[in-house]
């Protein structure tokens, strides 16, 4: 159109601006905006709405703003935008505050009403809501159904089930999304009893789910861990025209895999006839979590047979299996893949190869990757740090750290803890305070119990276990395992048998069949020749029925991986297995282990 020299006027810039902000794409909506600023044309409401729009939806809230500030006749739709925009930004407060405001000048419409009850759905917050519904009834609007189901699900998401039903009531003829938002409301309020009731009236009233309202339900069931209510949907989509759809087969295995039932995971997704990438990624990632990293490797060597078109959304997973079983060879031939690909550039691929290479103790192919990725933003910074700490190498993470704030990047309270971590492992008992300090004078960040602990690990490495248990006791609440047993394990390595009872006791206080704390414990009296004491401990550790579960390692050979766990019987080749321990176990002692 320009290049036939035809000028566009407000209806074009109007209709493109629309186009710009759908498609959330600012470089072309700026572009736009400059068209129209060079053409003079004057600017009315519509494409002043749709300006500011656009920015919002592409996230650009300071040129929002500065437009929102710069006009001068701003209507109802101009102030709605505004605030569904920090709504959608998550910015939800700063919403609510223009709400008010606009008060002052506008008399809200439906659609701001809806835009402020969704801020206060994101920040749970009961008190305006009512606020908002109050000032809703009182300017005489009729409540139609959009706004009613709004209110709903904010009631729902407040906590305010009683609310919700009342207005649900109400609804002279309630559609499937008002269905839909109260039944996965109230199971998420009230659980597995209400969930069933509502779905049992909602069939006797002849209401039909759509794929929506079965992946909502899917979703509610997955966040409360009800798999038998998983299953009573599952059967009623088997019964709809709805079966064979992939959204709702990804949805199915989600739901499944986080209500820890892969065996019906896996069902669902063998019955999958057309599997894209987002369905493998799924059924790999639930089995990831599930700790089944031999299971989420097999998937990868089937989707690669199967010339699946792979992303980031597999190759994550298939990356932190490898890491998990200590499969470099696997994880190297994957990272081929993704270069392959073109996707060893994409930042979450990157900080799973730096991950994985640093835990392999090749620190120098991490800081490789490390530098090949143009962007990098604060999880990279703060993974390079992470695996400087997994190497001991304190120097090296202080570098990445200082140039993550060269960069212009803040610091997170995971990158100071990963940064803790590193100079735990050095001991370097001078440094911590200065970066204890550092986080929360110069960047806000309040310390959780993890950067105590990791700070309590440090002392009690350094032999300083008095200062450690100080530290415990009075930074941290009671029901800390994770601190006690490292400083029991400080504790164990010094030879402080002493305060190794006192943790021995928080931990028991903790969980009397915690099996480590009584091992831990007895080693250290071992240690010391006191195997009264180590007898008393085991008596005790029986007749609590304390149980740890078995050691198990991982060894590749030939691009296979092997696993084997303590006391296992079942390997063809466990004599020659024994005699090589053997074998090593002479020559361990020989050059000076004490094995």
């Amino acid at each position: 159109m320009l290049m036939q020299g035809i000028k566009p006027d407000r209806v074009i810039f109007t209709v493109v601006l629309n186009a710009c902000a759908n498609a959330r794409n600012v470089e072309q909506g700026m572009l736009v905006h400059g068209l129209l600023i060079q053409s003079g044309l004057k600017t009315d409401n519509p494409i002043e709405n749709s300006l500011i729009d656009m920015y919002m939806k592409c996230g650009s809230l300071e040129d929002a703003r500065k437009l929102f500030l710069s006009f001068s006749h701003l209507d109802v739709v101009a102030w709605s935008a505004f605030i569904n925009g920090f709504t959608q930004n998550g910015r939800a407060e700063e919403a609510l505050q223009l709400f008010w405001k606009m008060l002052d000048f506008l008399q809200p419409n439906h659609f701001t009403f809806a835009c402020a009850l969704k801020a206060c759905s994101c920040l749970k917050d009961l008190c305006q809501g009512m606020l908002i519904h109050m000032t809703l009834v009182i300017s005489a609007h009729d409540l139609d159904d959009y706004v009613q189901s709004t209110l709903m699900n904010m009631y729902l998401k407040c906590q305010s089930s009683e609310n919700a039903e009342n207005i649900f009531e109400k609804l002279s003829k309630p559609h499937l999304v008002d269905w839909s938002t109260m039944i996965c409301g109230s199971t998420i309020s009230k659980g597995n009893i209400e969930f069933i009731h509502l779905n049992q009236v909602m069939q006797e009233e002849g209401v039909s789910f759509d794929r929506i309202s079965f992946t909502g339900m899917l979703k509610a069931c997955s966040t409360m861990l009800m798999v038998v209510e998983a299953r009573l949907i599952h059967s009623q989509i088997l019964e709809s025209s709805c079966e064979g759809d992939r959204f709702i087969g990804s949805s199915l295995i989600d739901t499944y895999s986080k209500c820890r039932s892969m065996e019906d995971a896996q069902c669902v997704f063998d019955h999958v006839s057309d599997k894209d990438v987002v369905i493998w990624g799924i059924i790999m990632t639930g089995y990831l979590d599930h700790g089944l990293n031999q299971k989420v490797l097999s998937l990868w060597h089937q989707l690669v047979a199967n010339s699946v078109e792979f992303n980031n959304v597999v190759i994550v997973p298939a990356l932190k299996a490898c890491c998990n079983l200590t499969a470099l060879g696997e994880g190297k031939l994957i990272h081929i893949c993704a270069l392959e690909s073109g996707f060893d550039l994409d930042m979450y691929i990157g900080s799973s190869l730096i991950n994985m290479y640093s835990k392999f103790g090749s620190l120098p192919d991490a800081c490789r990757v490390f530098e090949c990725l143009p962007k990098k933003n604060v999880v990279i910074w703060t993974a390079m740090i992470a695996g400087c700490a997994d190497q001991s190498e304190y120097k090296i993470a202080l570098k990445y750290f200082q140039g993550m704030q060269n960069a212009g990047l803040e610091p997170d309270i995971q990158t100071f803890m990963c940064l803790l971590t590193a100079c735990s492992h050095v001991g370097s008992t001078d440094d911590y305070h200065a970066h204890m300090n550092f986080m929360e004078d110069k960047h806000g960040i309040v310390p959780t119990i993890d950067h105590f602990n990791c700070i309590a690990d440090m002392l009690g490495r350094a032999g300083l276990v008095q200062e450690a248990k100080d530290l415990l006791e009075t930074k941290t609440a009671a029901d800390n395992m994770v601190g006690w047993m490292s400083l029991l394990n400080s504790c164990q390595t010094h030879g402080n048998l002493k305060d190794g009872n006192t943790c021995l006791e928080h931990i028991m206080a903790l969980d009397r069949k915690h099996a480590a704390g009584y091992m831990l414990m007895s080693k250290a009296y071992a240690t010391a020749g006191m195997w009264g004491n180590v007898d008393t401990l085991l008596a005790l550790k029986n007749s609590a029925n304390a149980w740890k579960k078995p050691g198990e390692a991982f060894i590749e050979l030939d691009d296979k991986v092997h696993s084997f766990t303590v006391g296992m019987r079942t390997c063809p080749q466990m004599h020659e297995i024994h005699d090589k321990l053997q074998r090593l176990h002479v020559q361990m002692q020989a050059v000076g282990y004490v094995v």
